[in-house]
């Protein structure tokens, strides 16, 4: 196969995130890529909104 046949590999990386960064599964996975030369060309952060507790929003049962 010619060389200019050869497509690219994307690999999208998205590593969970805490309030203060990256979690220590997301850190480890970011150094060990590196470590073996892994750049991702794209980078999501799986963020959350932690602001509000779950219970403060779901609804309450009826009779309360």
């Amino acid at each position: 196969m010619e060389r200019s046949n050869i497509q690219a590999l994307s690999i999208p990386y998205t590593p969970p995130v805490l309030r203060n960064g990256l979690t220590s599964d997301g850190r480890y996975a970011q150094s060990n890529g590196n470590l073996h030369g892994f750049t991702p060309n794209v980078l999501n952060i799986m963020a959350m909104d932690t602001a509000c507790p779950v219970q403060r929003w779901a609804p309450r049962p009826s009779g309360h």
